[in-house]
């Protein structure tokens, strides 16, 4: 600012440029310079007493500053142990649902949700978590997992999260017969659908959840039409597990229908099942399959099909098939005539039974108990006809045995009494 002043004033007075302005000019300068320097060294001190003193307030002396970045560092580690251990636990999780072994599932899922700090990760670890209780049959713990995931991602904004959330507690509602429920947070999905932009493998997964709950509630045409839906676009996406669901699914529709065409959407699904190492599903089809032949009186062929679903699912954890493998083999038996047989499994087809309707359905015991006792009763009943022809028919035997021989032997005294009376 002095120098611009200093300027104007050698234009305005011209004359004094060469005499005065020069010798004032540079004793100005100097003078300003001092001036400034000072100021400069004065700030610098007081700028460095001010911080000094500042990060001795806020972190205490040199020894104590060394403390706390200690407990920092250590604290920042045991975060990404944390971190480490949670996604560890998070993908054996997974790899246990895949494989059907759903109480070590839930085990590791549990630990990894302990460990997660991060929300997104979290809610998914919920999500997976909700879907392992859903299929070791334990739908209170399944739902509450299912909430907790989807209050997360409602927080976070996360829309696919949402809509993925609401497909699998809808999917819980159905296996447990809360199609109400079932059905109305389907609509939730759809709605959300309408007005996002969602990916193909969750639609996917929507219309094979509309498919189901309408197939189940009567509806086979809405069924249809959202199962074929499902596998055009299991198609687009290659994907061979998701191809299968929907051949499931469209086999059980035609079934129905009386469509003898089902057996070979059947087959093809379990082929790729097993093609594709879904064990679990592999034997979810084979029981489909037995059933078929079973309705189609191909008892024989059916109770290969058991057999095979009886060694898949050994040592497995699997409430849902050893109930359905139990049953199928109680009535094949049956037809078969094999009442004994028929009986055992009845027996052990109740005691699972129990197990399920104790877990899900307690309204319907009472019914289940008195559904038993009838078939038991009549099992017994048929059983002991069956022992009671088994003995008729073994003493018609033996009656018949002894006639031969009476017949035999009288034979034989005829012509010994001839043989003596000619010689």
């Amino acid at each position: 600012m002095v120098y611009k002043y200093l300027h104007l004033f050698s234009i305005n007075f011209p004359g004094l440029q060469t005499n005065y302005f020069l010798p004032l000019f540079l004793v100005l300068n100097l003078f300003l310079f001092h001036a400034k320097s000072a100021n400069s060294s004065i700030f610098f001190i007081k700028s460095q007493a001010t911080s000094t003193s500042t990060r001795n307030f806020y972190y205490g002396s040199k020894k104590e500053q060394s403390q706390w970045k200690s407990i920092n560092d250590s604290a920042s580690t045991k975060s990404k142990d944390n971190e480490v251990k949670a996604s560890r636990h998070y993908k054996l999780g997974k790899q246990y649902i895949t494989k059907g072994e759903y109480p070590l599932a839930i085990e590791h899922l549990e630990k990894a949700s302990n460990y997660f700090n991060n929300e997104e990760n979290l809610a998914s670890t919920y999500l997976y978590l909700g879907k392992a209780y859903m299929l070791n049959i334990n739908p209170a713990s399944a739902i509450k997992n299912f909430l907790k995931a989807y209050e997360l991602y409602q927080s976070e904004g996360n829309v696919i999260g949402k809509f993925a959330t609401l497909v699998e507690t809808a999917e819980c509602f159905r296996k447990f017969s809360r199609y109400k429920e079932a059905d109305s947070t389907l609509k939730q999905a759809i709605i959300l659908q309408s007005t996002s932009v969602i990916p193909l493998d969750l639609i996917f997964g929507l219309y094979s959840r509309i498919s189901a709950v309408a197939n189940e509630t009567g509806n086979i045409d809405k069924a249809m039409i959202f199962s074929k839906m499902a596998l055009k676009i299991a198609s687009r996406l290659k994907n061979p597990i998701y191809k299968a669901v929907s051949l499931n699914e469209i086999a059980n529709i035609k079934q129905k229908k009386g469509d003898i065409s089902a057996i070979d959407d059947y087959l093809y699904a379990a082929y790729l099942r097993k093609k594709t190492k879904q064990m679990r599903d592999m034997a979810s089809v084979y029981s489909n399959i037995a059933n078929w032949y079973y309705l189609q009186g191909q008892y024989n062929t059916s109770q290969k099909y058991l057999d095979t679903l009886a060694h898949i699912s050994q040592n497995k954890s699997w409430p849902v098939i050893e109930l359905e493998l139990d049953g199928f083999r109680a009535a094949n038996y049956r037809a078969l005539g094999d009442y004994k047989k028929a009986l055992h499994f009845q027996d052990k087809h109740y005691q699972h039974l129990i197990e399920y309707l104790n877990k899900t359905h307690k309204i319907e015991l009472e019914k289940a108990n008195f559904n038993y006792f009838i078939n038991k009763k009549e099992l017994i009943i048929q059983n002991q006809k069956e022992l009671i022809a088994r003995d008729k028919q073994l003493l018609d035997i033996r009656n018949k045995q002894r006639l031969i021989f009476l017949i035999a032997f009288l034979i034989f005294l005829i012509l010994f009494s001839i043989v003596l009376y000619l010689f």
